[in-house]
């Protein structure tokens, strides 16, 4: 007789529930199930428009910034504003460089180094076992948090959940005073990515963890989506196969039901490719917790560059909107991956709006990957309580944020 078994996924934005179908030892398939719905969609019917970037920045504490910023651009976008102030621009794109970097933080911290020490030390890890085992562990990614932190607070007047993005513009600009507190920070985020990097590399623990590479494969057919390019972290929604085919879509067609069951993955894995990389690269997600690390280094280097740019200290800040009847939607990339606000406006107020999160993008490739680790892992007779840890690890690689997944009940 099949039974349920029922873990709850911890160390994620949100809990959720992982649902294990079990037939004696063996584990046939697999579930996840959250735990809780919003309603946010609900909640912005008849709000006027040019409030709804301080409600959606509520959807989630890891990325209320990403949030902000899209649904400020697509309210833009349909109330006749081709193209926001430049220091309002470069703010924006300041405050979620510094986003990815706490996001990213957390999720090396939290989730992907825990595993990767799991093979080394024979064990179960988590950052309190590796903080009593390795002193630097707490400080260094609180030098990375601290750093991300700063530069929020002193765009937004503190660092969680900062009011930056607004429709039309931002709220305010960097002084010269707070260029210099940020810059006091960057020596020692430098430092603690070149520790994490130590830590893959000398200390070989991504080798370490690559005795079960195969259990964490993605599909051979999957497609990357990204809205990134080279320099932004936004822009037009692109879409990879896995021979590196690339095409172009609009990004309210990610909305449609013909993309919702694919196997997708959005992402740093996504940004990768479209910043040059190979797809042999990205299709296992142990590979993706080096990446990850890449994007910290990289967004760290690129806000010491932004912060000589002369437009986040001088120019407006906010136009002037115009009320009138229009739909748009804009994508951008959130730390997890490309994220589309899509806002249909009356006189003014908001008639009907859609929220696609990078979590609900990869929901089914993520899916997809816990049954055939489940299969391969069942296969290869390994024990119930590996395969179960093991399953929960590959969802945690994904790095889900669960208060992003449902945000409507015709959604679960």
């Amino acid at each position: 007789m099949s039974v349920r078994i029922v873990r709850v996924l911890t160390r994620v934005e949100s809990p959720a529930e992982v649902v294990f179908h079990v037939r004696g030892e063996e584990v046939e398939r697999v579930e996840l199930k959250p735990m809780h719905c919003r309603r946010v969609e609900h909640a912005l019917a008849g709000l006027p428009a040019e409030a709804v970037p301080a409600y959606v920045s509520r959807i989630c504490g890891l990325c209320p910034i990403a949030h902000q910023i899209a649904s400020s651009h697509a309210i833009e976008a349909a109330l006749g504003l081709e193209r926001p102030p430049e220091a309002a621009l470069a703010v924006r794109k300041l405050a979620l460089l510094a986003e990815h970097i706490k996001s990213h933080t957390l999720h090396l911290f939290l989730h992907a180094l825990p595993e990767l020490f799991s093979y080394a030390y024979n064990s179960p890890q988590d950052v309190f076992t590796l903080s009593k085992a390795e002193r630097e562990y707490p400080k260094r990614m609180g030098a990375l948090i601290a750093f991300s932190d700063r530069v929020l607070a002193e765009l937004g007047g503190r660092g969680v959940i900062p009011m930056i993005s607004a429709a039309g513009g931002v709220y305010s600009r960097l002084t010269a005073a707070s260029r210099d507190k940020i810059e006091k920070r960057l020596k020692q985020a430098k430092a603690a990515v070149d520790w994490v990097r130590d830590l893959l590399y000398s200390r070989r623990l991504l080798d370490k963890a690559m005795v079960d590479k195969e259990l964490y494969d993605l599909p051979e057919r999957i497609k990357l989506v990204t809205s990134a390019s080279r320099e932004e972290l936004w822009g037009e929604v692109k879409v990879y196969a896995a021979e590196q085919e690339l095409k172009l879509i609009p990004a309210v067609s990610l909305l449609s039901e013909d993309y919702s069951r694919e196997a997708l993955l959005t992402g740093p894995a996504a940004r990768y490719l479209a910043r040059g990389g190979s797809i042999h690269g990205v299709m296992n997600l142990l590979s993706h917790i080096r990446i990850r690390l890449d994007e910290v280094k990289a967004c760290i280097d690129a806000v010491e560059k932004a912060l000589n740019e002369p437009r986040l200290y001088h120019g407006v800040l906010r136009e002037r909107l115009k009320v009138s009847d229009s739909q748009e939607a804009a994508a951008l990339e959130a730390p997890r991956g490309t994220l589309v606000h899509y806002y249909r406006i009356k006189r003014g107020a908001i008639a009907e709006s859609r929220i696609l999160t990078p979590t609900m993008i990869n929901m089914s490739t993520m899916i997809m990957v816990a049954n055939r680790l489940v299969e391969l892992a069942s296969d290869l007779a390994f024990p119930r309580d590996y395969i179960i840890g093991k399953t929960m690890a590959a969802i945690r690689l994904f790095d889900p944020c669960i208060s992003c997944l449902y945000h409507t009940v015709e959604q679960l």
